[in-house]
């Protein structure tokens, strides 16, 4: 593999605030949750609750492989046209944090855990909202409401996931069990001999127990 600096000589922009680019993720994010949830209440009257969860459970498990596929095929393998989110995933996310260690030091390592605004737009507005918009014109209004809600929803959760995973160990929050579990899960994906082909799912670790990847 290609060597990098390690995070010491890492350049973040000067200014960076972590909390400004979650605000940013959040922005691009959750106005398109609310408004499929609108559409929703809206398009999907008399709709029998059983086939509303039916049709949330497939949306989430097809969200939940894309983001298995995406990890996989394209963030640990060097694609034609793909090459910058190799190159700052595995070459440069993987080298800032290892399994033994990924808890964020300071604000500053974000810019090394979240992704870059522009990314989650052009995934939120250049991707999904536009195979939501498909699905309301061809399969039915409150289905393609559903899915913009849950594949936004989705997204944002495995950014909020992510960003946990890379809490000090000591967090309260991992007094939780399946929040420790998760991070966990995380962290054997960061193991150099690993990360290539373990513990691809972050949100929940439902392809990879499928597809037996999980370590």
């Amino acid at each position: 593999m290609e060597q990098m600096p390690y995070r010491e000589e890492m350049q973040v922009p000067r200014g960076y605030s972590a909390g400004i680019h979650f605000a940013g993720t959040t922005g691009a994010s959750l106005p398109l949750v609310v408004w499929g949830a609108l559409r929703l209440e809206s398009d999907g009257q008399g709709i029998a609750f059983p086939e509303l969860v039916l049709w949330a459970i497939g949306f989430f498990l097809f969200a939940s492989g894309v983001e298995y596929a995406a990890h996989r095929w394209i963030l640990h393998r060097r694609r034609p046209g793909l090459a910058h989110a190799f190159v700052e995933h595995t070459l440069r996310h993987h080298r800032w944090f290892d399994s033994g260690d990924i808890e964020a030091r300071s604000g500053r390592d974000y810019h090394q855990i979240l992704f870059p605004v522009w990314g989650v737009v052009l995934i939120q507005y250049g991707i999904n909202l536009p195979l939501c918009l498909v699905l309301s014109r061809f399969v039915g209004e409150w289905i393609g409401a559903l899915g913009l809600c849950v594949g936004a929803g989705f997204f944002f959760l495995y950014e909020v996931v992510h960003a946990i995973c890379h809490f000090p160990a000591s967090h309260p929050l991992f007094r939780v069990g399946f929040i420790r579990a998760l991070r966990d899960h995380h962290r054997r994906h960061h193991e150099p001999g690993l990360m290539g082909h373990r513990n691809f799912n972050i949100v929940a670790p439902v392809w990879d127990i499928l597809l037996g990847t999980r370590a």
